[in-house]
């Protein structure tokens, strides 16, 4: 793929001794999407700072495309901050004209309308942001930022508080971007999103747990999620508490988390047989084990 546009090298920051990365390495590719998982606490958006200069690494070194971690952010760097960094009392153009302006152009207004069009502001461009909705809201964020065309984009839980169709819009922008050559760093909590991503990493206490494809992904961990699904078990019976074996809940039934090759999952196929309608018990894709690892250490499992 040619020159990272990202290469980080054993970066560490740490707050009042309290270490936020701990030797952080990782890269990302021209065109490739990088999806950042983890709770909260685990260093995601340390990170994404620390990367477009806003904080400075305690140690460790990073280029960003191909300029060294800790000075000026590059030019062709674009980055979303979890609220979208706009404001709310300016009107969608205004913001542009902003971003445009910060972004060093002394002619906006072209590439404003060119932005507008492209990405179907027009109902909107007189709004005030603070009036729009989450999915306008953080269209008018990315369009922002690709204003001046940036090479890398680092878009920090880019589809926080979305509805189902606003987060598949995004997505198709995220994905046509990287088609296009852009790399993309992205932190999430949403899980379902890896599969997504050309490559995902876990981080937990600033520390990379486990990175790769998805599929790879799965085999590093060791886990298996198993769907306990209301046809098999009533949402009212708890499943029993067996070692190895972590429970989730949601409207569709229960997930067991645990090692494939546990002598509990066989248990639990017998429980569900007793107290369901069915046998049916089924191993689920990678999807669902990341949702697991995402929770926030304080979820209740």
């Amino acid at each position: 793929m040619g020159e990272l546009s990202l290469d980080l090298r054993c970066l560490e920051k740490r707050f009042n001794g309290v270490p936020a990365l701990n030797g952080l390495s990782m890269t990302v590719a021209p065109g490739e999407i990088y999806g950042l998982l983890g709770p909260n606490g685990a260093g995601k958006t340390t990170l994404l700072r620390i990367v477009c200069g806003v904080l400075g690494a305690d140690r460790g070194e990073g280029w960003c495309l191909g300029s060294l971690l800790g000075g000026p952010a590059p030019a062709r760097l674009g980055y979303v901050p979890q609220q979208g960094g706009l404001y709310d009392d300016l009107t969608v153009v205004e913001n542009l004209d902003f971003y445009a302006r910060a972004y060093g152009s002394s002619n906006p207004q072209p590439g404003i309308a060119r932005t507008v069009a492209a990405h179907g502001l027009a109902s909107i461009a007189q709004t005030r942001v603070g009036a729009l909705s989450g999915g306008w809201r953080q269209r008018t964020a990315l369009a922002a930022v690709l204003l001046h065309e940036p090479e890398l984009v680092l878009l920090d839980e880019p589809t926080a508080g979305l509805d189902p169709e606003a987060r598949e819009e995004l997505w198709s922008r995220i994905r046509r971007l990287a088609t296009e050559g852009v790399a993309l760093l992205i932190t999430t909590h949403h899980a379902d999103e890896a599969e997504r991503c050309d490559r995902i990493g876990y981080l937990t206490a600033g520390r990379m747990r486990a990175e790769g494809s998805p599929h790879r992904f799965a085999a590093e961990l060791g886990l298996t999620v198993w769907h306990l699904p209301r046809q098999a078990v009533p949402m009212a019976a708890a499943p029993p508490a067996l070692n190895g074996i972590q429970y989730s809940q949601d409207s569709e039934g229960w997930r067991a988390v645990g090692v494939d090759e546990s002598d509990a999952f066989p248990a639990l196929a017998d429980w569900c047989l007793d107290h369901g309608q069915s046998h049916d018990v089924m191993a689920t894709r990678l999807v669902d084990a990341l949702r697991w690892l995402s929770r926030s250490p304080g979820d209740t499992p």
